[in-house]
């Protein structure tokens, strides 16, 4: 699946190795979950519903994504009014 990520740089998610699927952002490639860590790491807190248009990724891949690390215990998705919220787990 072709998209334009931000920036107007051309993506492609395709399957990588082990079965995960990856995005091709310009001549880099980048699994899916890094994709979505580096835009909490550089934010700090991000919307769900922000996540795709910050990564390039389709909700359903970002929801799935975010699900998966949240179960991990890698972020936390906690429900503000309407908004769900991603942060990164604070480990002391």
């Amino acid at each position: 699946m072709r998209r334009s990520a931000p920036g107007g740089v051309t993506s492609l998610l395709t399957q990588g190795e082990g079965g995960f699927l990856v995005a091709i952002i310009g001549d880099a490639e980048m699994r899916n979950e890094e994709l979505i860590l580096q835009q909490l790491r550089a934010r700090g807190e991000c919307s769900l519903e922000e996540l795709p248009r910050l990564t390039g990724l389709d909700w359903a891949t970002v929801f799935a994504v975010v699900d998966y690390l949240n179960r991990a215990g890698v972020v936390v998705l906690k429900k503000e009014r309407s908004d769900y919220r991603v942060t990164l787990e604070r480990r002391i």
